[in-house]
């Protein structure tokens, strides 16, 4: 679910804010994450009604399965449940911390739900119009935290 989450927040584009626990970002920064939270409310509530056998799903989530798309839909509801509610924690990372690498956009840590760490690669993502299939990949899991060795954390970067 956690990279389920990830990329939804990442490919989401500006829309309307929504209030969310920004840290360590400047005022420019936090109103990127608050319209990126806004756009991917939208569309997991709009993915989790579209849940079905399609070369799409196959493509994000593997082999379709009435019980699969199940766990699929319920994850998705979880996410935009979360950002409805404003539980979503995002902290604005440097290169060089945590999972903050040149090349990454955004990690998370499997033990801290709905905290996504942004790197400065976010804040120059293109827009979803300009997108092409493949552009994103989610690697994990990431080598662990120096202060917390049994952490890990998997990380959206560029292809």
């Amino acid at each position: 679910m956690r990279g389920i989450f990830l990329a939804v927040f990442l490919v989401s584009t500006p829309a309307v804010a929504v209030a969310q626990n920004v840290q360590s970002c400047t005022k420019v920064e936090r109103q990127a994450v608050n319209a990126a939270l806004s756009r991917a409310k939208g569309l997991t509530f709009a993915a989790s009604a579209a849940v079905a056998d399609t070369e799409i799903y196959a493509r994000w989530f593997g082999k379709y399965t009435p019980r699969h798309s199940d766990v699929v839909r319920a994850n998705l509801k979880s996410v935009f449940t979360a950002i409805k509610s404003g539980r979503v924690s995002t902290i604005c990372a440097t290169v060089g911390t945590g999972g903050c690498e040149r090349t990454s956009y955004a990690f998370v840590y499997p033990d801290e739900p709905y905290t996504v760490y942004v790197c400065p690669a976010f804040f120059d993502l293109p827009t979803m119009a300009s997108l092409r299939p493949g552009t994103f990949h989610l690697i994990g899991p990431r080598p662990p935290r120096t202060n917390q060795p049994s952490r890990r954390s998997a990380q959206l970067r560029s292809a």
